[in-house]
């Protein structure tokens, strides 16, 4: 008898374990195809770009290569007053009335988002909007973007340390920020949000600046939203093109 409850046990435990198994294979295949479908819409925007004003306008010198610098936060080498300036692009297919700014990546690993990160040598981002016709998401709208089907593209080229001044003179120290929002014990699957305070919310009250925590994803990342209003007043450029639609 008392064999067999260790057989039993045994068995169960072998297939807890091929299901956390196939868990985790199902989460890492996911993460990949995630990061490949990003990748592939990060070239496609660059390549949009090229053909457009807004390279024109910022006087490229480089588009990166290189995976290690576009690491560190360097996507293209602009010039701007005949000094060259690094730029990381951050592009999305949708028009929506904000933007994100990573501060904490990772749960697991303690990772600072590339906002704060000292490793990351962004000088300026380039926030672009791109609109995609027939599609009704983000996430359609970046799977299904081409050089063809765009039908208005909005950018604004903003310097990093002016707008981490503009999100700390709403929110503070951003490091105490993480630090605050990772003490919150969270049970939910929807983003919380907090308010300028690091105070948990029910809504945002259309607040300009405001911490998010994505509590549906696994590495759990805390962004600033910033509203567009905001970013257009600090952008030292910023374009609006048509192309279709």
């Amino acid at each position: 008898m008392d064999f067999n409850k260790r057989e039993n046990n045994h068995a169960y435990k072998l297939n807890l374990g091929n299901r956390t198994s196939r868990s985790i294979h199902s989460s890492q295949s996911n993460k990949r195809t995630n990061w490949v479908g990003d990748k592939a819409f990060e070239e496609t925007s660059i390549q949009y770009l090229q053909n457009t004003n807004i390279f024109k306008d910022m006087n490229i010198q480089e588009i990166v290569k290189d995976r290690d610098r576009q690491l560190r936060g360097i996507d293209v080498i602009a010039q701007l007053y005949g000094q060259d300036i690094k730029v990381d692009i951050k592009s999305i297919a949708s028009q929506l009335p904000t933007f994100c700014f990573e501060i904490s990546g990772n749960i697991n690993t303690s990772q600072k988002g590339w906002l704060i990160n000292p490793d990351v040598e962004t000088e300026y981002y380039l926030i672009v909007y791109h609109e995609i016709i027939g599609a009704s998401s983000y996430r359609q709208g970046k799977a299904l973007m081409t050089q063809d089907n765009v039908a208005e593209t909005e950018a604004m080229l903003i310097n990093k340390e002016t707008l981490k001044k503009e999100i700390e003179r709403h929110l503070g120290d951003l490091e105490v920020l993480v630090d605050k929002i990772r003490a919150y014990e969270i049970h939910q699957k929807s983003a919380a949000r907090f308010n300028e305070k690091g105070e948990l919310v029910k809504n945002r009250n259309r607040m300009n600046i405001y911490p998010v925590l994505s509590c549906g994803l696994y590495e759990q990342p805390i962004n600033i939203v910033v509203r567009k209003e905001v970013l257009k007043e600090l952008a030292i450029m910023h374009w609006i093109i048509h192309d279709k639609g």
